[in-house]
């Protein structure tokens, strides 16, 4: 879950205490990472450009979708998002869109494996050696 800069420690607080993890994205303002609200947007109009995203039929989302102006920016991404009316429900949806997009991290496993411990396998992977099984089991 995450949730944008509005009232974000709260947010986040409470849904801690029902045990849920919501993580603080950044939305508005520059972002050194390109997930700022003006990248998210360009993400999602080239998703949708290249035929890659379809939105639900919505006619909240289509409305404000449609009110919604991209001018040229000196910041990056080279554009500005301007929105004239509500925008809730279009910010929902493309943060969301944007975090389900993002590749997953794979975390690397650290084992206590020492170099003479483990076996090559034919398929490229590694398997403890057989002394070390006997030696934890003692």
């Amino acid at each position: 879950m995450v949730t944008d800069q509005a009232a974000q420690q709260a947010v986040v607080e409470e849904l801690a205490k029902r045990g849920v993890t919501c993580q603080k994205v950044p939305w508005t303002g520059r972002s050194n990472s390109g997930m700022s609200k003006a990248h998210r947007y360009g993400r999602i109009k080239t998703l949708l450009t290249q035929g890659r995203l379809l939105l639900l039929d919505n006619a909240e989302l289509r409305s404000e979708l449609t009110e919604i102006t991209v001018a040229p920016s000196a910041s990056d991404p080279g554009y500005a998002i301007t929105t004239h009316g509500p925008d809730d429900m279009a910010d929902a949806a493309v943060m969301a869109i944007t975090e389900a997009h993002r590749p997953m991290v794979v975390r690397p496993t650290v084992h206590d494996f020492g170099l003479q411990e483990l076996v090559p396998l034919t398929n490229g992977t590694y398997r403890p050696s057989i002394a070390l099984k006997s030696r934890r089991m003692r």
